[in-house]
């Protein structure tokens, strides 16, 4: 199963063989609408899912104007820049918008500017208050929401529409 291990770096493949064993301790919560895969470090680790999933999102990428990359922080950074490569290859002006979970803005902006993510997809479901969706807006925008005024110049993330919900099919 995917999912996501509490505490763990985003950055390092829960998946990949290491003392934590997180499967064996059962440290992952896993998630019911995915698996993850073993990608290795380089395509000869694995070349059939490797092939394999990057023919299925090149060919996404030549039918759609845009790919969603669901839960990018489980997905390896250097697999993700590899099939990356190949959709924008097949499709220079395709957006790639990312669901990024990592809990750190500075890791969010290593994947964004490490994958060029285009924008990312949040829930507003997740806000307990107006206030709080306000907060996550202005955190995002950069500025303060309805404020007239010039927006400061800040690093910032790359825009995130927010959704009442992450899988609107539910």
């Amino acid at each position: 199963h995917n999912g996501w291990v509490m505490g763990w770096a985003a950055t390092r493949d829960f998946a990949e063989p290491c003392w934590e064993c997180v499967y064996l301790k059962r440290h992952l919560m896993a998630w019911g609408d995915c698996v993850k895969l073993r990608f290795g470090q380089q395509p000869e680790d694995s070349p059939f899912i490797w092939e394999w999933m990057t023919r299925y999102a090149v060919s996404m990428a030549k039918i759609f104007h845009a790919i969603r990359l669901d839960n990018a922080h489980s997905t390896p950074l250097h697999v993700s820049q590899y099939i990356l490569a190949r959709v924008r290859q097949a499709n220079p002006h395709c957006w790639i918008f990312a669901e990024l979970f990592t809990g750190d803005h500075h890791v969010d902006l290593l994947y964004e500017k490490t994958l060029g993510i285009n924008a990312l997809v949040r829930e507003a479901a997740q806000t307990g208050h107006p206030r709080e969706l306000s907060g996550h807006l202005t955190h995002l925008g950069g500025h303060a929401q309805g404020r007239p005024g010039p927006v400061p110049a800040v690093e910032r993330m790359v825009p995130a529409p927010r959704t009442d919900r992450k899988h609107p099919l539910r």
